[in-house]
């Protein structure tokens, strides 16, 4: 199978260490859709066994039929790569963008949520397709109840084709493990990962949405260690002390320790939460000023737009603003975006191009830049932490041995009065006239009790 065949690209949206993410459109002129590239720059030794994988994954994605499983319109891969697959693109507001303005959920509301996100998920299991990533920022949410779960099969595959590139480019780690402390224990201790893995997933969403907190909350090391080394489960009646017994029982079961002692199903969870679950739309009325429409691709800021072509970019007028201006990718116009080799465009590219293009930063729309004043002021205070740390060691190697030199000096005699000086006494048979060079430099001894 070759390059993309019925999509190609328009911008680059956003480089991350194992992905690219692009706008695209069908060639028939259809809808815009999403093009996500895996595993860009894999060396050519190792792309063959990825190819394989990557369509053994992805063509589970594209056979899925519910459209909030966002099913692969296309996928194509080459033995050389690229891999790309295709998806609509969705819309709607996080669940962290929901929390975070509406703070935590009613049962009935969170029920109904987490029974939502369940029958997407139970719909891929069908299908042998898994998530293992669960998070706030991985389900979008409408107004009228449309609840899309977003990158399902994108940790199964990099899992079974690059476990160590995963594991080792924590930039990678935080794009998709944003919270921490929702990661299943099992995959942080590389033990084996399966349907339990995205019921524990569930589990933590349940506990996020009714609590407004992680079951593990803190930064990234603190929560990883809590998730491997606590020997309680978090309760989250101790953040919502009203909460219903069986809700709290039931995500402190789903985010157990060890696979075994969790529901054995997605269908499990679901059942146990039909007789608390409001339905859906009714239950989201009240937030409909929170949630959204907007079309996920709008969350970033375009870093490259592609146009075949040299003449004709050249000629290309600068979309209105706050688009990004136009700029030529290519310099011959046979060049095909999506559709030739990557070693082939980047060689097209000037340096400049070249270099937005392997190394641009994932930019979401309205995020702030930092500018060149506050890098620079980073940098200094670098300099200046390690210089001090340096001084402070120097002065600690100096001056420890007078330190401890001063500490093993024998103690004066027990019973001295408070500031009596004591003076050592000279040698029996000492000359004292030989002791007159000296008795200046003597100092006295003063005791406090």
């Amino acid at each position: 199978m070759g390059a993309l065949a019925r999509h190609h690209l328009q911008s680059l949206l956003a480089v991350r260490p194992l992905e690219r993410l692009y706008s695209g459109r069908a060639n028939d002129g259809g809808a815009d859709v999403l093009v996500h590239q895996v595993l860009p720059g894999l060396p050519a030794i190792e792309c063959p066994a990825a190819s394989r994988l990557f369509l053994e994954h992805f063509g589970r994605r594209a056979a899925l039929s519910d459209p909030g499983t966002l099913p692969a319109r296309e996928v194509a891969a080459r033995e050389d790569g690229p891999f790309y697959y295709v998806t609509d693109v969705p819309s709607g507001t996080t669940l962290g963008e929901l929390l975070r303005a509406a703070g935590s959920l009613p049962v009935p509301v969170a029920a109904a949520v987490t029974i939502a996100i369940g029958n997407r998920l139970e719909h891929a299991h069908a299908a042998g397709l898994f998530h293992w990533a669960l998070h706030r920022d991985a389900v979008l949410l409408t107004p009228d109840g449309q609840t899309t779960v977003l990158d399902l099969g994108l940790v199964p595959f990099l899992d079974a084709c690059a476990p160590d590139r995963l594991r080792q480019a924590r930039s990678m780690w935080d794009i998709l493990f944003p919270d921490p402390g929702a990661v299943a224990p099992e995959l942080l201790a590389g033990e084996p990962l399966g349907r339990a893995t995205d019921v524990y997933g569930l589990g933590a969403l349940l506990y996020l949405l009714v609590t407004a907190v992680s079951p593990y909350p803190g930064r990234a090391m603190m929560a990883m260690n809590a998730i491997l080394g606590s020997r309680r489960l978090p309760d989250p009646r101790r953040e919502m002390p009203n909460l219903s017994p069986e809700i709290a029982e039931l995500a402190m079961a789903c985010i157990a320790r060890r696979p075994e002692e969790r529901p054995g199903s997605i269908g499990e969870v679901l059942a146990a939460l039909q007789r608390h679950a409001a339905t859906l739309p009714d239950a989201l009325r009240s937030y409909g000023s929170v949630l959204s429409t907007t079309p996920y691709s709008t969350r970033y800021t375009p870093r490259l737009r592609l146009v075949a072509g040299g003449a004709e970019a050249a000629d290309a007028s600068p979309p209105e603003e706050p688009a990004p201006v136009v700029v030529a990718l290519f310099r011959q116009p046979a060049a095909q975006p999506g559709r030739s080799p990557e070693a082939a465009l980047l060689t097209q590219m000037t340096t400049e191009q070249r270099t937005l293009y392997l190394a641009a930063g994932n930019r979401r729309a309205g995020a702030s830049e930092l500018s060149a004043t506050r890098l620079q002021r980073r940098l200094e205070i670098r300099r200046g932490a390690i210089v001090g740390a340096l001084v402070a060691l120097v002065l600690l190697v100096t001056g420890l041995p007078a330190w401890l030199d001063r500490q093993s000096q024998p103690a004066p005699a027990a019973g001295t009065a408070r500031g009596a000086t004591v003076t050592t006494p000279p040698p029996l048979g000492a000359r004292r006239e030989a002791d007159d060079g000296d008795r200046a430099d003597r100092r006295s001894i003063v005791l406090y009790r």
